[in-house]
C-alpha cells in the first residue's frame, strides 16, 4: 500500500465531506468522524473548512447539509466561486493525477464536472479538439464572435459554417454553449462536430444581454421544462449509473435486498431514453408516460427500419 501524507489524506477526506453533505439528508459529526476515521473535533474542524471556502453549509436537527442555493442553483458550482489562479492551480492538481486507469480518468472529470471553471483543464479535452477549445475560450475571454465551419447538426442533418456568441461549456467541455445569431437563440454545439472554430478579431458580442444557459439535469441534458422519471434498477444498471451519469446517485434509494429506486426528474427523454434502452432487461419503469411513449416509439421506428431494409434486400435479389 503507497505511503499517504498528511496533506493527501486531507484532501481525500475534504472530498469525502464535500461527497457526504451533498445529498438530501443531513449527516452528523459522529457519522463524519467514522467515516473518516478522525476524532469529533477534526470532524467539526473539516465542517469549518468548508465553511471558510465559501460552502454553504447549514445543520439541522438530522445535522450537516451543504444547502442548495436559493434559485436556479442545483450544484456545487454555484456554492463556491474560483480565482483564475485557483483554477490554475487546480489543473496542475488534475495533471498530477498520472497513470492510464480508467478510474484516474473518470476521477478527473468528476472533479472538473463539480465546478464551472472559466479556464478549460486541458488533460480533459480531447487531443483532436484542443485548438477548437483554445479559440472558443479565447472568444470568451474577449468577448468575440465566432465562425463553426462546417458544422454537422444532429437535429436537421445539415451541414453548414454557424456564426456564434460562446459563453460557456458543458461539464464535461465536449459541448460549448452559445447564442446562434441565425436563430437568434442559445444553444448547445457538440465540439466533435464542427471542422474548425474561426476567432472573427473585428466581430465583438452584440448580444450579451441574451447569453443563458438552459437548466441541466443529471442526465446531461438541457431544458426548462422538468419531467419526473421513476424507474426500478437492478445492481447491473445502478453500477451503469453510477459509472455513466454519477450525480444521479443522489436521487437513488433502496428498494428491498438487490434493486434500487431512481426518482429524478430531466429536460430531455434523450439521454435517459437510451441508458433505459440499452438496458431493457435490467430496469422496469414506474412512472412516466412520456419516456414509456418515447422508447416505444424508438423501438417502433427501429422495428420499421428493419422491415424497410429486409424488403429492399428481398427486391434485389429478386
Amino acid at each position: 500500500m503507497e505511503y499517504e501524507t498528511t496533506d493527501q489524506r486531507a484532501i481525500r477526506n475534504i472530498m469525502t465531506l464535500m461527497s457526504m453533505l451533498s445529498g438530501r439528508r443531513g449527516v452528523t459529526i459522529d457519522e463524519i468522524a467514522h467515516k473518516l476515521e478522525v476524532s469529533q473535533r477534526t470532524a467539526y474542524r473539516y465542517v469549518s473548512s468548508l465553511r471558510d471556502a465559501g460552502f454553504v453549509v447549514a445543520k439541522d436537527n438530522d445535522g450537516y447539509v451543504i444547502e442548495k442555493m436559493k434559485g436556479d442553483g442545483n450544484s456545487l458550482a454555484d456554492l463556491v466561486h474560483f480565482s483564475e489562479q485557483e483554477e490554475e492551480l487546480f489543473n496542475e492538481v488534475l495533471l498530477s493525477l498520472q497513470g492510464q486507469g480508467a478510474y484516474k480518468e473518470n476521477l478527473k472529470r468528476k472533479l472538473v464536472s463539480l465546478f464551472n471553471f472559466k479556464t478549460v483543464p486541458s488533460n480533459i479535452v480531447a487531443s483532436r479538439n484542443k485548438k477548437k477549445v483554445e479559440v472558443l475560450s479565447q472568444a470568451m475571454k474577449e468577448k468575440k464572435v465566432v465562425l463553426l465551419c462546417k458544422y454537422k447538426s444532429g437535429n436537421s442533418g445539415t451541414i453548414g459554417d454557424r456564426r456564434v456568441e460562446p459563453f460557456g461549456y458543458n461539464e464535461d467541455y465536449s459541448m460549448v454553449w452559445a447564442y446562434d445569431h441565425k436563430d437568434r437563440k442559445n444553444k448547445t454545439f457538440n465540439i466533435e462536430n464542427f471542422k474548425l472554430a474561426e476567432l472573427l478579431e473585428d466581430e465583438d458580442w452584440r448580444f450579451e444581454a441574451k447569453h443563458v444557459k438552459d437548466k441541466s439535469d443529471v442526465f446531461h441534458t438541457y431544458g426548462n421544462n422538468p419531467i419526473r422519471v421513476v424507474m426500478r434498477l437492478d445492481v447491473l444498471a445502478l453500477k451503469q449509473l453510477e459509472s455513466e451519469f454519477f450525480k444521479a446517485s443522489e436521487y437513488v434509494r433502496p428498494d428491498g435486498r438487490d434493486h434500487w429506486i431512481l426518482d429524478v426528474k430531466v429536460y430531455s427523454l434523450l439521454s435517459v431514453g437510451r441508458f433505459v434502452m440499452g438496458l431493457l432487461n435490467h430496469i422496469e419503469i414506474l412512472d412516466s408516460e412520456e419516456l414509456t411513449g418515447y422508447i416505444d416509439g424508438e423501438i417502433r421506428k427501429y422495428e420499421q427500419r428493419k422491415k424497410e431494409k429486409s424488403g429492399k434486400r428481398k427486391d434485389g435479389g429478386g
